[in-house]
């Protein structure tokens, strides 16, 4: 036999071989397996769906447990700091009724039956549901005027205050349904102050900006950096009056914040038309006392940047009002 012939011989045999292989190996279709994976990932989605439901009814079952007195509320994620706030105990559950003995322990003639309003809210529009609780009639006020709201998520599988305000005769707060906060208040007979601040979907209290407007200008005198306007804007003749606007974007939470804020400075003139920043006397009177004035649109304007930095829209920003309901 050549050489030839040995190779093709010994072809023949392993094709054979391979042939009758075959026969043992399974075969793989695809299609077959692409279906069922579809059908996996469709079983997996409707799960998760299912489990995702599920969730949203124990939040909301939470809230209403809370609400019955039965639930308790925790403080860990923000400490009420208003100016008669309660200060809670961090690691200590209270439920409504020791709120309300904390709440009578705290204040005068406080009425265990005072009425109480709920709300929910879309924190941040995010389709996830917060509660607003609300206590009428603290402290000597009627419950018309004087109230305190606590706003309530559901993190970690505990109810945590999120943020707390206080209303009464001379301080205001409104909370829309997506969790943007305004407020304001008189500070004194001619000084008025606005601040705002955000919920956001995590539960987290965003400060926006704190302003405020002195309408008296000799009452500027006890600002370390104002202090010297009042004379020198005595020593000139002037028309109309000189509202001086402060403006800081960090909140102050103790007496050190206080005296290390930066503040931004803006004034306008009630009373009087056209431009008095560019030159003129009411531009002269602050640079005299040697104090960066800024327009009133360009702290508008910060304000602007620092909401859109912290994601909050104008959809947000304009959400309708929240709808309290009597407990």
């Amino acid at each position: 036999m050549t050489l030839i012939t040995t190779v093709l011989a010994a072809g023949v045999v392993a094709c054979q071989n391979v042939s009758e292989q075959t026969e043992d190996i399974e075969v793989i279709d695809f299609e077959k397996i692409a279906v069922k994976t579809e059908l996996d990932k469709s079983e997996i989605s409707e799960s998760k769906t299912l489990d995702e439901n599920v969730d949203v009814l124990s939040t909301k079952q939470r809230y209403e447990s809370f609400l019955k007195g039965e639930e308790p509320l925790y403080f860990n994620q923000y400490m009420p700091n208003g100016y008669e706030a309660i200060q809670f105990e961090k690691t200590k559950g209270y439920t409504m009724s020791d709120l309300l003995t904390v709440l009578k322990d705290k204040y005068i003639d406080v009425d265990m039956d005072m009425e109480i309003n709920y709300a929910y809210l879309d924190c941040g529009n995010d389709g996830v549901e917060e509660l607003a609780i609300r206590f009428n009639g603290i402290n000597v006020e009627g419950p018309e005027i004087s109230t305190q709201v606590y706003v309530i998520k559901e993190i970690e599988g505990k109810l945590e205050c999120c943020y707390y305000y206080e209303t009464w005769s001379r301080s205001n707060t409104d909370i829309n349904c997506y969790g943007y906060v305004t407020s304001n208040g008189s500070n004194g007979a001619s000084n008025h102050g606005y601040d705002a601040g955000y919920i956001d979907a995590d539960g987290k209290w965003n400060f926006i900006h704190y302003t405020e407007e002195e309408w008296n200008i000799d009452g500027l005198f006890i600002d370390e950096t104002l202090g010297e306007v009042p004379e020198i804007a005595a020593s000139k003749q002037y028309e109309g009056y000189i509202v001086v606007t402060t403006t800081r974007f960090e909140e102050i939470l103790t007496d050190e914040d206080f005296y290390n804020m930066k503040n931004y400075y803006a004034y306008y003139v009630d009373g009087v038309e056209g431009d008095v920043y560019s030159e003129g006397i009411y531009k002269d009177i602050f640079d005299e006392a040697g104090v960066k004035m800024y327009r009133p649109e360009e702290i508008e304007a910060m304000i602007l940047e620092k909401e859109a930095s912290l994601g909050i829209t104008e959809e947000i920003k304009q959400g309708a009002e929240v709808i309290w309901e009597i407990l």
